[in-house]
């Protein structure tokens, strides 16, 4: 079980890969949303699931390192920081609130993606304006209902395999 307090080298292999795994699924199918000069993505998925998985300091780290990296790789700089503390928050969430059976992880992606929309909303607030951040609500939390699905759905396969 990966959400065990003490380090091992598989541990630390099993982090670095889902870090990867979430700055490349950040990546690759992300949509822009010009007025708040950010993007749509399903990053998010993997932050879920490294809360899900992993123990709450790892889960943290791979979320919030992963996005961020994902953020300066594409050029959106001015998000990093923020995506950083908002994800690793999302993954710590998760986490915490996760105890090992369906309706608590249910309601731990849904408590992440939630706090995800309303941390980038506060942000935008102040970066940006309230019209702005109002109009990122609905493509974030479009993001969020997605990436908390494909969470649920990849969570048993993924389980699987970490537990071999």
């Amino acid at each position: 079980m990966m959400k065990e307090s003490k380090t091992s080298t598989r541990q630390l292999t099993l982090a670095a890969l889902f870090m990867a795994l979430t700055t490349v699924a950040t990546m690759v199918i992300h949509i822009p949303v010009p007025a708040t000069q950010g993007f749509v993505n399903v990053g998010d998925s993997f932050v879920l699931l490294s809360g899900l998985l992993f123990s709450h300091y790892y889960g943290a780290l791979i979320g919030g390192v992963g996005s961020a990296l994902a953020d300066l790789f594409l050029g959106y700089t001015i998000f990093a920081p923020v995506t950083l503390i908002v994800k690793a928050i999302e993954a710590l969430l998760a986490s915490y609130i996760d105890r090992g059976n369906t309706v608590s992880r249910v309601i731990a992606v849904i408590v992440g993606v939630t706090w995800m929309v309303f941390g980038y909303f506060i942000f935008e607030v102040f970066m940006f304006d309230l019209p702005v951040a109002l109009s990122a609500v609905i493509p974030n939390s479009i993001q969020g209902i997605v990436s908390a699905g494909l969470a649920l759905l990849l969570y048993p396969i993924v389980r699987r395999l970490i537990d071999r």
